[in-house]
């Protein structure tokens, strides 16, 4: 599904540019292929491999009136894309305008708020309604805006650790790596910046942002794919979005409710705590299980919790790879691009 109701899929090709390194094609950029998603728009190559995915409400028009129409993600338009079919413009123009709107809340949302407020009359003082607000609110909370918090969030991060790391073949190895581990059809993406993170980070939108360390300090394309897979199976425990929300508190809550907006203020101060908070786990029978879904061997990955291996034996005796040699994750020169993304 898209976005937009009534397009069950949308997809179209364009000409992306990249910024510096790109790879060009008599100077008129990379043709790519065009997926229009529930969050996310996904452009790919010739082969069809993820080259990289921007967030929905992040695109905007930087030269309206004009065709070729051209869009940008970036504040800093490092990335462009040109696109010419006249239906997906409409659909991104659309996602802007929506995005641009203030939010009212719809559907079982607003039935929610609606209960909500004719409780908190009566029941002001009881102190369990933050915690049951804020726990309806994250999952009733639809992919969309989900998502629109995540990018702004991450735009907060990057302020703190830089921007994100963008070596056109290394973003596309990123890319191919997040498609290995999480499947072709997974929302969300993988992004790494180049400043200190204390644990990789889990966003709203299924985006996970790791420190530039975690590829540069290891020699096993494992080890980041457990990184990524550590950070969203702890969505098993805590929903990435409910964590924004209780740090916010019941104020920050209520504000999404009836205006559908966290205050720039509260995802400053998240974003500052995000970069700084250990990491929240799931249990070792969930992280076993998932690294086993994703066919990635577990002990790459577990052995950063711990290089004595003394509090992680019963996770690494869970490991389905023990014993076997599982395939590659990347070709030599996809890790060798991983490695260097942000040069």
């Amino acid at each position: 599904m898209t976005a937009l109701k009534g397009y069950a899929r949308l997809e179209s090709t364009g000409v992306w540019r990249g910024g510096r390194g790109v790879p060009l094609r008599d100077d008129q950029g990379l043709p790519v292929g065009i997926m229009f998603g529930d969050a996310t728009l996904v452009l790919t190559d010739a082969n069809n491999q993820p080259l990289t995915h921007w967030s929905l409400p992040a695109v905007q028009r930087i030269n309206p009136g004009q065709t070729p129409a051209l869009f940008s993600a970036d504040p800093d338009m490092a990335e462009t894309l040109e696109v010419e079919d006249d239906l997906l413009i409409d659909a991104l123009a659309r996602v802007h305008q929506v995005a641009r709107r203030p939010r009212k809340p719809g559907g079982r949302l607003r039935a929610i708020l609606s209960l909500t407020a004719c409780g908190a009359i009566a029941a002001i003082g009881v102190l369990w309604l933050p915690g049951a607000l804020i726990r309806q609110t994250a999952s009733n909370m639809a992919p969309g805006p989900r998502a629109e918090i995540g990018a702004s969030l991450l735009g907060h991060i990057q302020s703190i650790a830089g921007t994100t790391c963008r070596a056109p073949e290394g973003a596309a190895a990123l890319a191919r790596l997040h498609t290995r581990v999480f499947g072709a059809s997974a929302p969300g993406q993988t992004v790494i910046v180049p400043g200190a993170l204390t644990a990789p980070i889990l966003l709203p939108g299924s985006v996970i942002v790791l420190p530039q360390a975690s590829v540069t300090q290891t020699n096993d394309p494992a080890t980041v794919a457990g990184h990524m897979i550590g950070a969203a199976s702890s969505v098993a425990d805590s929903d990435p979005l409910a964590r924004t929300l209780e740090f916010g508190g019941f104020s920050a809550t209520l504000s999404l409710v009836t205006s559908g907006q966290l205050g720039p203020d509260v995802l400053q101060d998240y974003a500052q705590h995000a970069t700084t908070t250990p990491a929240i786990l799931a249990a070792d029978d969930v992280l076993a299980n998932d690294f086993e879904r994703a066919r990635v061997a577990l002990a790459p990955w577990a052995y950063t919790l711990d290089p004595s291996g003394d509090s992680i034996a019963p996770l690494l005796d869970m490991d389905w790879a023990k014993g076997v040699s599982p395939e590659p994750l990347l070709s030599d020169a996809d890790w060798v691009a991983l490695q260097n993304i942000c040069r």
